[in-house]
């Protein structure tokens, strides 16, 4: 799907009756990227990495990791040395050169405390990767575009993927539809109509990650 598309067009046009029942859609769309992002997770986890941001270089023992923005830290890396990650009770004993925990240049760790990631040795040059927290303003108007959290809007989420997210807020809006529709007592043809077209969109989903 172009990335310029407008992904409230896309979901209603999926869905029963092209309409939307809630005011949802844009939820919908981030809660669809923590699902395609899973499901890659699982299926093929060398995949994960299309997702992932960069951080800005760190040259510290210590780092604060940002309040917002950050959903889950993947790997972290020290002189392109991907580190270990080990629990912070063992902190003291990471940097003592006669213990088993000690760590070298060779075979660096981290942990996370209090919200800073620590790094041992003290790396000259390290890096972390990880999931960002999606946001997105523009689902329901103009060219859709998949953000960060607490940056200023630009695309973060692969655009090869949009059409995952455009049908899974599609089978969400539909599911919204449908009990709509029970609870508005409508017309038991128009419910059957919602639930096979759910029953369509769900199947099309998983299609798209190699399901059947």
């Amino acid at each position: 799907m172009p990335a310029e598309t407008n992904f409230k067009d896309r979901i209603l046009a999926l869905s029963p009756s092209n309409d939307e029942v809630t005011d949802q859609l844009p939820r919908y769309v981030i809660d669809g990227c923590y699902d395609v992002i899973n499901r890659i997770k699982g299926k093929d986890p060398q995949y994960l990495f299309k997702f992932t941001q960069k951080s800005a270089e760190i040259t510290g023992a210590t780092t604060a990791l940002a309040s917002t923005g950050i959903r889950e830290l993947i790997i972290v890396e020290s002189s392109e040395i991907v580190c270990k990650e080990v629990s912070p009770a063992i902190k003291d004993k990471i940097t003592s050169s006669s213990s088993i925990h000690y760590a070298s240049a060779k075979d660096p760790v981290y942990y996370i405390l209090d919200g800073s990631l620590t790094i041992a040795p003290t790396p000259s040059s390290a890096y972390y990767h990880y999931i960002p927290e999606y946001d997105s303003d523009t689902v329901n108007a103009g060219a859709t575009v998949i953000g960060i959290v607490g940056t200023v809007e630009t695309q973060a989420f692969p655009t090869e993927y949009y059409e995952h997210l455009v049908v899974y807020a599609a089978i969400k809006n539909t599911e919204a539809m449908i009990n709509q529709y029970l609870e508005d007592d409508e017309d038991i043809e128009l419910v059957n109509a919602a639930q096979a077209n759910l029953a369509s969109l769900k199947q099309r989903y998983e299609s798209m990650f190699g399901g059947t």
